[in-house]
């Protein structure tokens, strides 16, 4: 299985963003919060002592927002976890940090406490300079060079930069212009691309369907062009094939549906299906930091929400994971869900292959152990992936 911890901490809350998080407390109860999670692990260590994790991620919120001390804590918390457990041959830990918030002193932390991956997160160039109600505080050029080199300075680290793309009024030259001149500079190890999506409706929204497929061409065309890898219709890419351009416990939840626990408020755990999201549990005291109506003001100090998944529904979950690599894996889906698997979606892959009489390549191809998305499916992936979880739709006109 593998371990999150999430730290929901933030300097500034970007708008585009749906996960529990809130601004910086102060070290008091930076402090308190961790000694929540640090007393929760190890609870579920002694009730677990024979754990072998295939990866271990710690995200937010932003970690690196903790004070020296604290950040320093949380370091001592994934050392103490780290020498109580196995660990799989691929194991590959990541942190998120921010450019406002990286120091040499986080850094070395990171690398003492055997860390290797960093993630952080751009964003968009174009659209942080024109919209500066969302959130998001645009580090400049200098700084943001200043920080990678500080990071590649310590070495041995891997180099994951975010963006996003399909905001309202940008243009394809824009992303090409901006986007390719900072990798070109900064040079990640590896680049994730994010479709802007989100509940609230704000000025700066996402454009059309169709415009944000265009978007994802030019990124894609841009990304192979510079050497980086990753099949069509995958959000995640790499100098290194070997690791699909994320963590080891993305990678694992990813390809292979693999288990996994949550440490922190809201953090989300699965284990065979069985799913659960951390309410107030063991966070009594950090509740009233939180934004209202986020999680139950209620909450015990074990509350949490367990849900028993019908296997449709744990397939559907693993189908949307696996989709960031750009499709998923037939061969796992019929040893964990379905092992009648191409006799149950026969009528949607024949469908989804078939397409090729009104297009070149149809929506899918099949080959090796996985199923991908094609450039034509990708652009409407939402109801190709839906297919997945509701055969019976292929039967409406």
């Amino acid at each position: 299985m593998s371990f999150y911890i999430h730290v929901p901490f933030c300097r500034h809350l970007c708008k585009f963003c749906e996960y529990t998080r809130c601004l910086v407390p102060d070290d008091n109860l930076q402090r308190n919060y961790l000694q929540i999670v640090h007393r929760d692990i190890r609870r579920f260590l002694l009730e677990y002592p024979n754990i072998t994790l295939e990866g271990f991620d710690i995200g937010g919120g932003t970690p690196s927002a903790l004070s020296p001390g604290n950040f320093a804590y949380l370091m001592q918390i994934y050392r103490e976890v780290i020498h109580r457990v196995n660990i799989t041959d691929d194991f590959e830990p990541s942190i998120e940090m921010s450019f406002k918030t990286i120091t040499p002193e986080k850094i070395k932390m990171v690398r003492e406490a055997g860390i290797r991956r960093i993630s952080v997160g751009i964003q968009s160039l174009y659209f942080s300079r024109r919209h500066s109600d969302i959130g998001w505080k645009y580090p400049e050029a200098k700084e943001i060079i200043g920080k990678i080199n500080d990071i590649r300075a310590a070495g041995g680290f891997k180099i994951n930069l975010d963006f996003m793309y399909g905001f309202s009024n940008q243009s394809i030259n824009e992303v090409d212009n901006l986007e390719r001149l900072a990798l070109e500079e900064l040079n990640p190890d590896q680049v994730t691309v994010y479709e802007l999506r989100t509940n609230q409706l704000y000025d700066y929204g996402s454009t059309k369907p169709e415009m944000r497929a265009a978007f994802y061409d030019d990124w894609y065309r841009m990304l192979t062009d510079m050497g980086y890898l990753g099949a069509y219709g995958q959000n995640t890419f790499s100098l290194d094939r070997h690791d699909y351009g994320v963590s080891s416990y993305i990678r694992h939840r990813m390809l292979d549906g693999g288990d996994y626990k949550g440490f922190g408020i809201s953090a989300q755990s699965m284990s065979d299906g069985n799913v659960e999201y951390n309410a107030g549990k063991n966070a009594a005291d950090i509740l009233p930091l939180i934004p209202p109506g986020r999680i139950p003001r209620d909450a015990t100090f074990e509350a949490s929400e367990h849900y028993d998944l019908p296997v449709d529904e744990k397939f559907a979950k693993f189908v949307c994971i696996s989709a960031y690599s750009g499709g998923f894996s037939w061969r796992i889906a019929k040893e964990r869900f379905y092992p009648d698997f191409f006799e149950r979606f026969g009528p949607v892959l024949d469908f989804l292959v078939s397409r090729k009489e009104l297009f070149s390549n149809g929506d899918i191809e099949i080959s090796n152990d996985r199923i991908y998305v094609t450039k034509n499916g990708f652009r409407h992936y939402g109801p190709l992936w839906s297919l997945f979880y509701k055969p019976q739709l292929i039967t409406v006109k």
